[in-house]
């Protein structure tokens, strides 16, 4: 089976380029030859990306050498083998040197099949690399579902803006997080697999909404993330936020039926003067919480007084984390009273939280948080086990006082 491949031939002599091709074919080749001789027209046929370049090294216009520094100057990769009638071993070792494949002498073309094999072969290879590379790069650097940049590939570019808005303060550039307020419920009732498709089809309408400079991104979960780079002006981020939100207006056609989703964004810009992306990247997720805070469609821009809550907010998660173990929960006892003797028939026990800093913080203030985080059913367990051990505390002071009752507030998980 003859081997074809696309050649291009740096040659000026007729004669020569036909006993080249000549010499190939007999070998079992097959070449689709463009030949030129000038440097215009060798740039021309290099663009073509041809799998092999033959070139003479020494024409009257041009050379090998010069063949070789044009193309590492365009950025490509091309076995080239040089085959002249009067180069030197200095001058074929500087080639080399300068990324030929190989040399050979015109009046040793028995030799040229078996460079132009290993020189294929070569290029193989490097084709070989370069998709094992790409593939790498995409999953390491792409969301697999959807295929957008995920949440590194989102960061580097958005350090690259970062970086280049503290040079140049002109720069404007904003980070959109998009949230999705009723996926869990498709996910729960329709399944994993419907769900992945209404996240594909929720992706390919939002690039529909970005210009090319721009990058969406799906850090995971039903999130997704927008860099828009180079803005002409801060409005507009709220006019792609707008678009954003009415792409939602129109449902989603997904196994017979039309779904509605919520979109719930937040906003920040490069007018925060951020020094690096983690910090844009927080920014955007905290106003994203906000907007979702206000239990409706919109979308939140992020001032400095909500990355305050929200170290406040993780100050409080951590303390209260820690205020069982520390056994710094108190319980206030509120007496029950009997209106016909005016007696006290038992108590109720209020839960209080002696904070370290903060002193006495009534339930208000902590209990939300805490059913958040999963607490409530440990810290009733605890008002259980402590109201009891007082009220048998009081039995044995006060034997003679008729029964005591005990009241505990409980959730209604624990109930």
């Amino acid at each position: 089976m003859r081997t074809s491949f696309n050649l291009l031939l740096i040659e000026d002599s007729l004669v020569d380029a036909e006993l080249i091709l000549e010499t190939l074919g007999e070998a079992g080749f097959d070449p689709i030859c463009r030949r030129v001789d000038t440097r215009e027209d060798y740039l021309r046929e290099l663009h073509t990306l041809p799998d092999l370049i033959l070139s003479d090294f020494s024409l009257p216009q041009f050379d090998g050498k010069t063949a070789l520094l044009l193309m590492k100057e365009c950025g490509v990769e091309i076995p080239l083998i040089i085959v002249s009638g009067c180069i030197g071993e200095d001058m074929a070792v500087e080639c080399m040197k300068a990324g030929a494949s190989d040399y050979l002498l015109k009046d040793r073309l028995s030799r040229l099949p078996h460079a132009v094999s290993q020189a294929l072969e070569r290029k193989k290879l490097i084709e070989e690399k370069r998709q094992a590379e790409q593939r790498l790069f995409l999953e390491a650097f792409h969301d697999p579902l959807t295929g957008l940049p995920n949440r590194s590939l989102f960061l580097d570019r958005v350090n690259r803006v970062v970086l280049r808005n503290r040079r140049d303060t002109a720069h404007l550039f904003a980070v959109l997080y998009l949230g999705l307020e009723g996926f869990k419920i498709v996910h729960d009732s329709l399944g994993p697999s419907a769900a992945d498709r209404l996240l594909i089809d929720v992706s390919q309408r939002m690039l529909r909404r970005i210009r090319s400079a721009d990058t969406l991104a799906r850090p995971g979960g039903e999130d997704f993330l927008f860099l828009l780079d180079n803005l002409k002006s801060d409005d507009n981020t709220i006019r792609v936020a707008e678009r954003v939100r009415q792409e939602f207006s129109a449902p989603f056609p997904l196994d017979g039926q039309d779904i509605f989703l919520t979109a719930i964004l937040g906003i920040t810009s490069s007018t925060t003067r951020y020094e690096d992306a983690d910090h844009v990247l927080r920014d955007a997720t905290t106003a994203m919480h906000r907007a979702k805070a206000f239990g409706r469609s919109g979308f939140a821009i992020f001032d400095h007084v909500m990355h305050d809550q929200a170290m406040t907010r993780l100050k409080l998660e951590t303390d209260l984390r820690q205020a069982l173990e520390r056994k710094e929960f108190r319980l206030h006892y509120q007496p029950i009273i009997t209106l016909e003797t005016g007696q006290v028939a038992g108590f109720e026990a209020l839960i209080r939280w002696q904070h370290p800093e903060h002193g006495l913080m009534m339930p208000h203030a902590f209990l939300t948080t805490a059913a958040e985080l999963g607490m409530l059913a440990p810290l009733g367990e605890w008002s259980c086990e402590e109201a009891c051990r007082q009220l048998r505390a009081w039995q044995d002071a006060f034997p003679k006082v008729p029964p005591l009752t005990m009241s505990v507030n409980l959730s209604i998980e624990q109930f």
